[in-house]
């Protein structure tokens, strides 16, 4: 098959007409870029879309017969649990088959560096990070495939967060808060 990934305000209906005829012939995975699904996040960080565009793309994508994925950024400037929730809700409304999820990362030469470096940045912690994720997983069930939740940068250009790149131990907390909120679960 084919993936493609894009950005939502890139997706006029003839591309959708092309990606739908390609798909006739092999399957055909349009990864559609989200971040975060509130819109004062995405004009901050100049992502040049809304929400309302991320919508209207998925829709036409999946009314061509198309099978979608999202890549997601926990822990954008500003954002909260609350965001996050709201995020994994509404990628899960969407019918969305699947999610890629990572941290945001500083990296040098970016704006977002200029702006840690002067403290204006508070990245989330390891901890705060994979709560954010196991609750994002309990959200979509089974529902929205998480293809991943950790992601890296190369380590001359990251800057921050230095456990970004540790996929077993990240991997092993998201198991350990999942296992403990499900032993926790009321019948």
């Amino acid at each position: 098959g084919i993936a493609v990934g894009t950005r939502p305000d890139c997706l006029e209906d003839d591309k959708i007409a092309l990606l739908a005829e390609m798909n006739r012939e092999k399957p055909v995975i349009v990864e559609a870029g989200l971040q975060t699904a509130n819109d004062d996040t995405l004009r901050k960080i100049n992502r040049q879309h809304t929400f309302a565009d991320f919508e209207s793309a998925v829709k036409r994508l999946q009314g061509a017969g198309l099978a979608v994925t999202t890549h997601l950024i926990v822990g954008l400037p500003g954002e909260g649990m609350d965001d996050f929730v709201r995020t994994a809700r509404e990628v899960k409304r969407l019918g969305v088959k699947a999610a890629k999820l990572h941290p945001l990362h500083i990296v040098r030469g970016t704006r977002m560096a200029e702006e840690f470096s002067r403290g204006e940045i508070q990245l989330l912690s390891f901890e705060e990070y994979c709560a954010a994720i196991a609750e994002m997983i309990r959200i979509f069930d089974f529902e929205v495939a998480v293809e991943r939740f950790s992601g890296e940068s190369p380590g001359e250009l990251l800057l921050a967060p230095d456990w970004c790149g540790e996929r077993d131990r990240i991997i092993a907390e998201v198991e350990r808060i999942l296992r403990e909120n499900n032993e926790r679960a009321p019948e």
